[in-house]
């Protein structure tokens, strides 16, 4: 009943501030908040068709399409977050995690990059630089922000994942160095060992992680 009635003042308030965009945001934030997401979003979508959107909307917005699981949608709109405001540290990561599931790991570890420039240089952001280097094939940026790993227990997953990043270059010696290192770390991994063996007899698939 509470929430019906709760429903009810917004509708109000939303129509009474139908053109203060004050008024409008914090009466989407609280249709949020109420599990009315879909009505949230048309508020925020006529603020930016009033053209007064700020950069706290178009990312509450971009929130609620990831929470909807309208992927390109919010992507989009994070982007935007960024011409406004291009230090939005919340905005970044999502961005960034969001472009990594979509296998845009180049334009994911320049996001993390810029978190690094902008001195948020934590475990996590370190992590996530050495992880998407691998994937972009910038294995040189990955090796750099290994030697910087302090509390990840991924210490030989990264060094077997780094040495196939230099493999898939055919820059073997690398890439043999690195599984010696992740052997050196754990001597019963596996995958280093599999692929040290197949250095031998290339060119074959390598095992990743």
């Amino acid at each position: 009943h509470n929430i019906n009635q709760a429903i009810q003042e917004l509708e109000k308030a939303k129509e009474i501030g139908r053109d203060n965009t004050l008024v409008l945001t914090n009466v989407a934030k609280y249709f949020g908040e109420l599990g009315k997401i879909d009505e949230a979003i048309d508020i925020y979508n006529k603020i930016i068709a009033q053209n007064s959107a700020n950069d706290v909307v178009r990312y509450n917005l971009a929130l609620l399409l990831e929470g909807k699981g309208r992927k390109d949608e919010a992507i989009s709109e994070y982007k935007k977050v960024l011409e406004l405001n291009p230090k939005y540290f919340q905005v970044i990561l999502h961005l960034a995690l969001l472009l990594e599931q979509d296998r845009k790991y180049k334009d994911a570890l320049d996001l993390y990059m810029r978190l690094e420039n902008m001195n948020y240089e934590d475990d996590y952001t370190i992590e996530k630089i050495a992880s998407a280097g691998i994937y972009a094939g910038e294995c040189q940026v990955s090796e750099i922000f290994y030697k910087k790993l302090d509390l990840t227990t991924n210490f030989k997953v990264f060094a077997n994942n780094i040495g196939i990043c230099w493999a898939q270059k055919k820059e073997y010696e690398k890439a043999k160095t690195w599984w010696e290192k992740a052997l050196a770390i754990d001597p019963n991994y596996s995958e280093p060992k599999d692929n040290l063996k197949r250095l031998q007899g290339l060119p074959q698939p390598l095992t990743t992680q």
